[in-house]
């Protein structure tokens, strides 16, 4: 029986929290810009439509399961609330600023009043295009290490598909589907596979079916969501179906005769850089034991920061996802870049490595960087 679905209340507390004193800081600016008594009611709306967005999207994370799809568009307007919150505040002290510098009191309350729903259709909008758009990224490489017989050897990646309010186990099986139409002949689950554990046991009885359409089956890394949901008890869930678990440690496989190992990797967490990057040499080490030098290996992690010990090592390609990609970008570039990793296809001379931006999300709030699900073709150089 699945334990109760109730991860930590701390991070929805302090969204609520942030959300609320943001809509309460756009209102006090919207006031400073309108200056009229109907100003102060309109700006305390402001705050509390702000944390009644916020309050509604950490409720329909729970409560989702009990209704129907007409719900998750509701869900989608408070995140466009939730996105607009962020959005405006630059704007309405802009108008704040203007203000105090002459008149225009009726233009400035049309350009805040306009400012906000161009905001919140924007924010809707964004959440709606993140959740419903999905495209098949195409990605092939070529190695001199790669033996013949693995020639033209085809993986999809799935990656971060956070089963729950969001993508649902309807969802996963559309794109296995598009993963034997593809020719994938190996599943490659990156992290962060589930975000309800309420519905694991359904993912359960997915793999399972699944598991048979590819020949080399499918093989999981954990993600950082699996520790957060109860990481117990979906172990306990995968050990009933035929998914190779990979933590520090690989497999080989067999083609023609010829090997190819897989190695995965466990999440790193570490709050210092210094410690987490020594964590993950330490993990890559560990899980590279025992392969002999040369030989073709694919890394699978969840965290993007593997590539760099799959290059370390010497690793054909390392898969790994985590970042989302950002969630947003432009002209195919992610507009923030936290990571060293963040998106796409990574080289350092023969070797590779590459981000997925997810093929689900907890956040369905995306623009310009859409969900994915990755087909990499490995071909053998000369």
């Amino acid at each position: 029986m699945a334990p109760n679905y109730m991860p930590s209340m701390n991070f929805f507390y302090r969204l609520i929290a942030i959300f609320s004193l943001l809509g309460l800081a756009n209102g006090l600016l919207f006031m400073a810009s309108i200056r009229t008594r109907r100003s102060v009611w309109q700006g305390m709306g402001f705050g509390l439509t702000a944390a009644a967005g916020t309050a509604f999207f950490n409720w329909y994370t729970f409560a989702y399961i009990h209704y129907g799809q007409w719900m998750l568009w509701v869900a989608y307007l408070a995140v466009g609330i939730m996105i607009a919150s962020l959005l405006i505040a630059p704007f309405f002290f802009l108008l704040a600023v203007f203000r105090a510098f002459g008149k225009g009191r009726r233009i400035i309350g049309r350009l805040a009043w306009g400012i906000t729903c161009l905001a919140v259709l924007f924010g809707t909008t964004g959440a709606i295009r993140g959740n419903m758009q999905e495209v098949t990224e195409h990605v092939e490489i070529s190695s001199p290490e790669l033996p013949a017989a693995w020639d033209g050897f085809k993986i999809a990646e799935i990656s971060d598909t956070h089963v729950g309010p969001y993508y649902t186990n309807r969802n996963l099986p559309e794109d296995f589907l598009i993963a034997r139409r593809e020719g994938a002949q190996m599943i490659a689950l990156t992290g962060d596979l589930i975000d309800d554990v309420r519905v694991m046991p359904e993912t359960a009885r997915i793999l399972t079916g699944e598991n048979g359409n590819f020949p080399y089956g499918i093989i999981f890394v954990w993600g950082n969501h699996e520790y957060y949901r109860n990481k117990k008890y979906i172990a306990d869930e995968l050990k009933t179906t035929p998914v190779t678990l990979l933590q520090n440690n690989h497999v080989v496989l067999t083609r023609g005769g010829k090997a190819l190992y897989i190695a995965g990797m466990d999440y790193p967490f570490a709050a210092d850089e210094r410690i987490r990057i020594t964590k993950e040499r330490n993990m890559a080490d560990k899980a590279f034991s025992g392969i002999p030098e040369g030989a073709p290996v694919i890394l699978l992690a969840h965290h993007s920061d593997f590539i760099r010990e799959g290059i370390r090592h010497k690793a054909i390609i390392t898969l790994t996802g985590h970042t989302h990609g950002m969630q947003t970008g432009f002209m195919g570039q992610p507009i923030l870049t936290p990571y060293v990793y963040t998106r796409g296809l990574y080289r350092a001379g023969p070797w590779y490595g590459y981000v997925s931006r997810g093929t689900g999300g907890w956040f369905p709030f995306r623009w310009g960087c859409s969900r994915e699900i990755t087909i990499i073709t490995l071909r053998r150089k000369g």
